[in-house]
């Protein structure tokens, strides 16, 4: 973790972070305002500076199918976190004993949760090749409206969104008819954006929440700036 710190405002912070020099963080851990989960993996050390710039109230360290890639196995909300069908029952235990919440298993053709789904306390954006019944599942699981689509013709609308409950970072090839919808669907101010150095997948380099947010080591000043514009 880095000790850069761009600014506070309203207990909202910023801070540079990657993995073994990795800076895809969000392979590795998923958060919401409540929230956290992680790998194990992540180093303790590192944790306990994610976990100050989070604030969540509960936290919890596991696998998804025995992969480290936590991160990008799962989605959630303050109702429920969203896993592959390959989750182990010992990881959907702990979680649900960790958290307090459901955790609902989707479909293995969607098991990178983060790349096919957009989830706030507000609404739901999926994947538009999910089944009416997969989004009905995920839908009642999740206790907010949900929407199916794709974003500038990409159906993997979570990999290169980052939404909390206050903004979102947007696919920076978004046209300004798909940023209105997306404000108006999530209820949030919307920017376009990317990080790590131009990297347009936002949801793998950025992990954010109302507190905060964390976001690969190698993201520019001026990405940085964004990502705050979008989610402070």
């Amino acid at each position: 973790m880095y000790g850069f710190r761009l600014r506070d405002l309203n207990l909202f912070s910023i801070s540079k972070l990657d993995i073994d020099r990795n800076p895809f963080i969000g392979l590795y851990l998923s958060a919401c305002d409540n929230f956290l989960i992680y790998s194990s993996y992540f180093p303790e050390k590192e944790i306990t500076a994610v976990i100050s710039v989070l604030k969540p109230k509960k936290t919890c360290v596991t696998n998804l199918g025995n992969s480290t890639l936590t991160g990008l196995f799962s989605a959630m909300n303050s109702n429920a976190v969203l896993v592959p069908s390959f989750a182990e029952p010992e990881e959907v235990k702990k979680i649900e004993k960790d958290l307090g919440v459901n955790v609902c298993k989707i479909d293995d053709r969607f098991s990178a949760v983060k790349n096919n789904v957009i989830l706030t306390d507000k609404a739901c954006i999926l994947n538009e090749n999910m089944s009416r019944g997969e989004q009905k599942k995920i839908g009642d699981a999740v206790g907010v409206e949900v929407f199916a689509s794709k974003i500038s013709g990409l159906s993997v609308v979570g990999s290169v969104n980052v939404a909390t409950n206050k903004g979102l970072l947007a696919y920076n090839h978004a046209s300004e008819q798909e940023l209105l919808w997306l404000s108006k669907v999530l209820k949030v101010k919307v920017r376009r954006g990317t990080c790590n150095f131009g990297t347009v997948a936002n949801s793998l380099g950025i992990v954010a929440n109302s507190n905060g947010a964390v976001v690969g080591s190698i993201s520019s000043g001026y990405e940085l700036g964004n990502i705050l514009s979008a989610l402070e």
